[in-house]
């Protein structure tokens, strides 16, 4: 009898601790850290039936917020949960997008739900968008323990996103599996309140030093050859500043269609000059492709194409 009152009274301490912990971690809403200067690297990967499969490493920043009626909103673009103005709604534990369509007004105002972290029943619906299970439970991530939320959803009766939340680290994993076509992207690293997490690195290539003589301007030339399949070069020209700095700083990011930073091929100081970045595109899908020059305040941008 003992046995039985001692085995009883484990699954209740078990079950507070769990009821616990999740009403603390989704009152704060750590299961997404929307906060500006965060960012968030991803591996995506897609894999279609008949077709070539596509790898590559992607940065999501929150770069910015605003107020929007009366509510503070976050910027992220192209990220897993979406491209546009986000809020986290602690009071109904859920992640809003701001609509301004407003086509879910039925239920909401200028807003659509993109996920919710509250006990729903199976099969919970609103505009399209069903839960069809939600779990938490102890896990870890990065070598460090936290909490790992679980859920699964869809659109209308269709099921087929799993997503993976950890408090304090945001979404981890979500997979989108159809009868013929898989993507997924997988949190590889994340920089959250200034503190860095797992590998953030995106892949630099090399570039090469053309010439030594010094332009008078910034130039950013057009990509050749373009459209391109696989490789192409970019030719970028660097000024004299000043004569007292020998080296200005210098970045070359490639972004794909929906603004994602998809690989880096400069990132460091250069000399005045002439020079070539290469940019092999084999891990890509076809598509149109940007790529922007930073560098002592002037940024440029151009598009190219990837055709395979």
């Amino acid at each position: 009898m003992k046995s039985t009152k001692h085995f009883f009274a484990i699954i209740y301490v078990f079950m507070v601790y769990v009821n616990t912990g999740y009403s603390d971690d989704t009152t704060l809403m750590n299961y997404l850290p929307l906060k500006t200067g965060n960012s968030f690297v991803y591996l995506y990967q897609y894999s279609a039936y008949l077709s070539n499969d596509t790898s590559y490493r992607f940065r999501v920043s929150i770069d910015r917020d605003s107020i929007i009626s009366n509510k503070q909103y976050f910027y992220c673009n192209g990220s897993p949960w979406g491209t546009g103005w986000f809020r986290t709604d602690t009071l109904n534990k859920a992640i809003h997008k701001y609509d301004s369509a407003n086509s879910c007004s039925l239920y909401y105002n200028n807003e659509i739900l993109t996920d919710s972290f509250a006990v729903l029943p199976d099969g919970w619906f609103r505009c399209g968008y069903t839960i069809r299970s939600s779990t938490i439970f102890p896990s870890s991530i990065f070598g460090i323990q936290t909490q790992q939320l679980y859920v699964g959803v869809g659109f209308y009766t269709f099921i087929a996103i799993w997503k993976r939340y950890y408090a304090e680290f945001g979404l981890a994993e979500y997979v989108n599996n159809t009868r013929y076509t898989s993507y997924s992207y997988t949190l590889k690293g994340c920089v959250v309140n200034g503190n860095v997490y797992g590998d953030t690195s995106i892949p630099i290539t090399g570039i090469t030093y053309m010439n030594n003589e010094i332009p008078d301007i910034y130039d950013l030339s057009q990509n050749y050859p373009n459209p391109f399949n696989p490789q192409t070069k970019i030719k970028f020209e660097l000024p004299s500043l000043s004569r007292s700095k020998s080296s200005i700083p210098v970045k070359l990011i490639i972004y794909d269609l929906l603004g994602r930073e998809v690989a880096t091929l400069v990132n460091e100081e250069l000399k005045p000059g002439t020079y070539e970045a290469d940019w092999d595109a084999s891990n890509y899908s076809s598509g149109v492709y940007f790529y922007k020059i930073i560098s002592e305040g002037f940024v440029e941008t151009k598009k190219m194409v990837l055709m395979k």
